[in-house]
């Protein structure tokens, strides 16, 4: 037991309607005096507090009180009766282990009672979820596939965000003592938890000297300072139109807290009203990888577990999603693939990869095939545009491929890079006053494993020996996706397979549909 209470129960001698009153004493609670007086049962008598039975039934009637008038209330308009029976019974089941008596009082341990507070409170938040979703005329726990969404890492681009706010705190606190890599492969197993959860745990990972909270405290102003830079994750715009479009109910599950999330989504208030539901970290009482978060979103969307689908970037948001009977898509934010093997039913490589239909969910519509009898196909994109000089790449590509190309620097075009998967694309480029057709690889290169991003076009013409671009000006417009990076087997699959892309983008940009953004180049 707590030695504060929280809360204290006592007979009071004032009268309302001439019966006699219980009065309520709200220490410690984050919360202003409801400021309520409560009528107690005419049987109760002079004992009226004694009483342990009745005592629940003023606990229930106090938290049903309290989940409609204090700051972390359910909207009463949008509270449903089934969450007031619900709270109750949940309330009723746990508050006999959390009181005891003292001085003439009922004392209640300050823990047990938080707990009670959240169990209700999601109580009321799903079932009043619930009703609104019935007045709009959806029926409960339908049969038809439902997406529910993680945010960080699967909709929005926040994850390097953190790794460097986040690193950049650890580095200085260590006084450089630990090595970059070993910060960002702690900081990569602890994605996906709520913020407090996480930094408890990076604390463990890297044994650091400093107190939870304080950390937070260094970390989050200036994340707060900074979530107005977060673009959305390539393809992210893209699934939802589709999905909405389709008529397919999805929602979102996310760690991050409430007061966080506006912060997050102040820039793409879009994406937030287009979802059925937002689920955030607060409103449950275990983070991923348990898997309340994502019972209570499903329950909130009216679905059935085995009828949702859950796109998640980390493991332990992908263990949460299994655990609660879901099949789950792996799009990792983390480069240890192998991590979702035992816990994604598809492990992709970014949203342009979605095979929705093995979902039962509808195909996207957009891919433009090659029609020659291939598999090969191009996915039309916004046009991105990229300038700069070119700069020395690993030196490679002419002497180990035979395909010269023209590498352009990463951190100058950091917006435009971060606005596209790691993939393979195709285009056009403006080098000398001439256009030219090209395609190009953005990302690491699996198969060489470069240790930075990289940005390598291929400019589909034969410069003889005038191929030497270095420090000149070159214009890039990057109008279709073609395929994800690949490691392959041999040194001779990947050239061919660079040729077969060199292919592709010849006949493609003919297409009317990519032909025209050879206009966007100056």
């Amino acid at each position: 037991m707590c030695d504060l209470p929280i809360l204290r129960a006592h007979r009071s001698r004032d009268s309302y309607d001439g019966e006699r009153t219980v009065g309520i004493d709200e220490n410690n609670l984050r919360t202003p005096t409801c400021g309520v007086r409560w009528r107690a049962w005419r049987r109760c008598g002079a004992r009226a507090c004694g009483d342990v039975w009745r005592s629940i039934h003023f606990l229930q009637r106090f938290f049903t009180k309290y989940l409609t008038t204090t700051e972390y209330s359910i909207d009463p308009a949008r509270s449903h009766p089934s969450a007031v029976r619900d709270a109750n019974k949940r309330v009723q089941k746990n508050a006999i282990y959390a009181m005891r008596w003292r001085d003439g009082a009922l004392a209640v341990d300050a823990r047990a009672i938080r707990k009670m507070c959240a169990r209700a409170r999601n109580a009321v938040s799903s079932a009043s979820y619930a009703s609104v979703t019935r007045r709009r005329g959806a029926a409960s726990m339908t049969p038809t596939p439902t997406v529910i969404l993680d945010l960080d890492g699967t909709l929005i681009n926040t994850e390097q965000l953190v790794d460097e706010v986040v690193g950049a705190v650890v580095r200085d606190l260590t006084k450089g003592a630990l090595a970059t890599s070993t910060i960002h492969d702690a900081l990569e197993r602890v994605r996906g938890m709520r913020p407090m959860d996480a930094t408890r745990e990076l604390i463990s990972r890297l044994s650091l000297d400093i107190a939870p909270e304080a950390l937070l405290a260094a970390t989050s102003p200036l994340l707060n300072a900074r979530w107005g830079e977060v673009q959305l994750m390539p393809g992210a715009m893209r699934l939802l139109q589709h999905l909405q479009t389709k008529g397919v109910r999805f929602g979102l599950a996310t760690s991050t807290p409430r007061e966080y999330f506006a912060l997050k989504m102040a820039s793409h208030t879009r994406v937030v009203e287009m979802m059925s539901c937002e689920i955030t970290g607060d409103l449950v009482v275990r983070g991923k990888p348990d898997p309340e978060i994502f019972e209570l979103a499903a329950k909130t969307l009216g679905a059935d577990a085995t009828a949702c689908v859950v796109i998640e970037d980390t493991p332990v948001g992908c263990e949460a999603g299994q655990s609660a009977g879901m099949r789950t898509i792996a799009v990792p934010s983390i480069r240890d693939r192998a991590a979702f093997e035992s816990c994604a039913d598809a492990v992709i490589h970014s949203l342009y990869d979605l095979d929705l239909a093995k979902f039962g969910l509808p195909a996207f519509e957009d891919w433009l095939p090659l029609d020659d009898g291939s598999a090969d196909a191009v996915l039309p994109i916004a046009p991105v545009v990229m300038r700069g000089p070119v700069v020395k790449g690993f030196g490679r590509g002419a002497k180990e491929l035979g395909i010269p190309t023209a590498n352009l620097d990463v951190a100058a075009l950091k917006f435009q890079v971060d606005s596209l998967a790691p993939g393979i694309y195709l285009g056009f480029a403006k080098l000398r006053g001439e256009i030219y057709q090209q395609v190009m690889s953005i990302g690491w290169n699996p198969f060489f494993d470069n240790a930075k991003k990289t940005i390598e076009p291929w400019l589909l013409h034969d410069f003889g020996d005038d191929g030497d671009f270095y420090g000149e000006e070159l214009e890039l417009v990057v109008s279709a996706y073609l395929r994800p990076e690949a490691d392959f087997t041999t040194l001779e699959a990947l050239i061919t397979r660079i040729h077969r892309d060199a292919e592709v983008a010849k006949t493609m940009l003919q297409r009317e549909e990519l032909k025209h953004t050879v206009k966007l180049l100056h």
